[in-house]
């Protein structure tokens, strides 16, 4: 068990360093700290394809990093590319706004077990809100 933690560990620091090269760093949490949260977004000023897909991927990081940083069962995570990259697809464009499909990728560590996950979700992108409408469940510890 020690051994994969240390592996989290290593692995959370190259992920940041990583990201902190790149930019837009991953989200790293837990270890029973208290933690400011990824902020959600305001909608886009003027609505395109790249701005929806923007606001939804950042969208969905901040709730991902919501929903694990207040998970009691887990230590530390970190809410960035692990396994998979993240994938933001435009599903549609209609009269309301855009539907953009975001997988996210996570990984985190409880007591027990080290674990990967991603998350399936479509948000519907206004001017006005960014909104989830379908969540699949199920990703999460």
């Amino acid at each position: 068990m020690r051994r994969s933690r240390r592996r989290l560990a290593v692995v959370l620091v190259v992920l940041a360093v990583g990201y902190l090269l790149v930019g837009s760093g991953p989200l790293v949490g837990g270890g029973g700290q208290q933690q400011d949260f990824e902020p959600y977004p305001e909608p886009p000023d003027r609505l395109t394809d790249e701005s929806a897909i923007e606001a939804a991927a950042r969208h969905e990081r901040a709730y991902v990093d919501r929903e694990l940083g207040t998970n009691g069962k887990v230590q530390p995570y970190v809410v960035a590319a692990t396994v998979t990259g993240r994938e933001e697809t435009v599903l549609a464009r209609n009269e309301p706004g855009v539907y953009v499909r975001v997988k996210q990728p996570f990984g985190y560590s409880t007591r027990s077990a080290d674990g990967d996950g991603r998350t399936n979700t479509t948000y519907l992108v206004t001017e006005s809100a960014v909104e989830a409408v379908f969540r699949e469940r199920g990703a999460y510890v």
